[in-house]
């Protein structure tokens, strides 16, 4: 029981205040997020979007979206706030094009908005305060790219150091992975006068391999979004880098060439966004190859051992039935694991021919004739 050591006279601004916890306390209104409370913009200032950002027709999430803003768009502010929906909006016009409409203030910032001191001069940061996130955007919201250990240094985003201030914290872009942007929170990084090797310090420098953290990831057979895509890798994949290759920027993402195990032709490439960094492979200078499959990689036929079971048109347990294969009838295989596909409905699956028909049988029913 807590005890009030004395009674404190309660004004009219006093009982508000109680009234507003008490409304609080319940649930029964919506407590605008930081950003939102925080903003404070007149007409004529220039802000940036700090992610994606619909730019509507009217204050709110009703109003028609008008247009998909890019992240760090330059707007002039002409009216508001205007409270809607839980946010803070204001109408703004679209520098260089003019168009007009309203946006949340929770996605906005001014130039070098909140920037500490000690920050906006930096050309590198230090994490002091590890593992953090780097985010595809200001604000804890954003996607996270990657991790940063304590002691990690990486580069400032050079001329035009954009800071932002999302859900409570002051945000600084920074680079990583040999180019890539993202942002990091200032709580946790402390300022550099210096800019660290782009590259070799978030652990890709020295990688030989990665780890996927952010699955299904696509391989591509070039280094570009618009490349075919040969492949896909599933959480926890362990892929090693191809040797004697460099990482590779383009289309807003750095790329690693990979032994893959998951694509066609054999090597791809794997945009770093999605892995985690391995200065060590623990299947050694091979590749790492699922438990299921390493048997029948040199093998050119197998046998059912654990029929029946059925050979299909396509991987995966959709596929047309063509056949129904009983123990002892045997497929016949090309030598490699290009042969193998990722797993797909909890089954590797391996492409093969029985009788002149051309399917694929799950590898767990099968083992390699000699």
């Amino acid at each position: 029981m807590v005890r009030l050591s004395r009674v404190i006279p309660l004004t009219r601004r006093s009982l508000a205040s109680v009234a507003l916890a008490l409304a609080l306390f319940a649930g029964s209104i919506q407590v605008l997020p930081h950003a939102a409370r925080a903003a404070d913009f007149e007409s004529g200032d220039i802000v940036v979007t700090t992610d994606s950002l619909n730019l509507r027709s009217d204050a709110g999430t009703d109003g028609t979206v008008r247009q998909i803003l890019d992240r760090e768009t330059e707007l002039e502010i002409v009216q508001g706030p205007r409270a809607d929906d839980g946010m803070q909006w204001y109408q703004v016009t679209v520098v260089g094009s003019g168009a007009k409409g309203w946006v949340a203030a929770d996605y906005i910032s001014g130039d070098d908005a909140g920037a500490p001191v000690e920050f906006e001069d930096a050309l590198g940061v230090r994490v002091t305060d590890g593992p953090i996130n780097v985010r595809e955007s200001a604000g804890t919201n954003g996607i996270i790219k990657t991790t940063l250990d304590t002691g990690a240094e990486v580069p400032v985003y050079g001329a035009g150091t954009m800071f932002a201030n999302a859900n409570g914290y002051d945000w600084i872009k920074v680079l990583y992975g040999n180019g890539i942007m993202g942002w990091v929170a200032t709580d946790f990084v402390e300022p550099l006068s210096y800019s660290p090797n782009l590259g070799s310090d978030d652990g890709w420098g020295n990688a030989v391999g990665g780890a996927v953290i952010d699955g299904p990831v696509n391989v591509r057979d070039n280094p570009s979004l618009d490349a075919d895509i040969v492949g896909t890798l599933a959480d926890g994949r362990v892929i090693q880098k191809r040797n004697n290759t460099d990482l590779v920027s383009a289309d807003g993402h750095t790329w690693m060439q990979i032994n893959s195990l998951y694509s066609e032709p054999h090597d791809g490439w794997v945009a770093i966004d999605f892995l985690q960094p391995l200065a060590s492979i623990p299947c050694g200078d091979g590749p790492c190859y699922p438990e299921e499959i390493v048997d029948l990689i040199s093998a050119e036929q197998a046998v059912v051992v654990d029929g029946p079971v059925n050979f299909r048109a396509d991987p995966g347990l959709s596929g047309e039935v063509l056949l129904k294969l009983d123990d002892g009838d045997y497929v016949f295989m090309v030598k490699g694991d290009g042969k193998f596909t990722e797993a797909i409905d909890g089954y590797y699956w391996v492409e093969a021919s029985v009788g002149g028909e051309d399917g694929y049988i799950a590898v767990n029913f099968l083992e390699p004739v000699e």
